[in-house]
């Protein structure tokens, strides 16, 4: 049985466009990994200061982004 193509009643904004491609559960994946990733480096960072004898230089920290941010970033 053949189904017809057409438009889709679900899908009424573009926002909900965006949601059938990116769901909640990979922009928590984005959000995690980009916050991992941040971690590992600014730590690379810091203990790279710390070889050198160089921490009189301001040092830095990762601020943990949430979904909303993520999606306030993208939108």
């Amino acid at each position: 049985m053949k189904i017809k193509s057409g438009s889709s009643t679900k899908v009424q904004t573009i926002l909900d466009s965006f949601k059938l491609f990116f769901t909640d559960d990979l922009l928590d994946d984005i959000v995690f990994h980009t916050n991992r990733y941040a971690e590992q480096y600014f730590d690379q960072i810091q203990r790279s200061r710390e070889e050198f004898n160089t921490t009189k230089l301001k040092s830095r920290r990762w601020i943990p982004m949430d979904r909303v941010e993520l999606e306030s970033f993208i939108g």
